[in-house]
C-alpha cells in the first residue's frame, strides 16, 4: 500500500513552530516507507507565502523531497 497526500493544510497556516512539530509527527510513517507527505489541495489563502516556503524546505531537508 502506498499513500500520498495527507498533510493537514491548515496546519500551515499556524506558523513555522506548528509547521515542525506537524512534519516531526509525521517521521515514523514516512520512515515506514510508502507514505509520501504533502497538500492534498490548495493551501488556504490565510497561509502566509513565507510559511509555506518554510514548509517546502523543511520537508525537503526532512525527507529528501521537493
Amino acid at each position: 500500500l502506498r499513500l500520498m497526500g495527507g498533510v493537514d493544510k491548515m496546519e500551515l497556516a499556524r506558523g513555522p513552530e506548528a509547521i515542525t512539530a506537524y512534519l516531526e509527527s509525521l517521521v515514523p510513517y514516512v520512515e515506514r516507507g510508502g507514505y509520501i507527505p504533502f497538500c492534498d489541495h490548495r493551501c488556504p489563502p490565510n497561509v502566509k507565502p513565507e510559511d509555506y516556503i518554510y514548509y517546502l524546505d523543511l520537508k525537503e531537508r526532512m525527507f529528501g523531497m521537493k
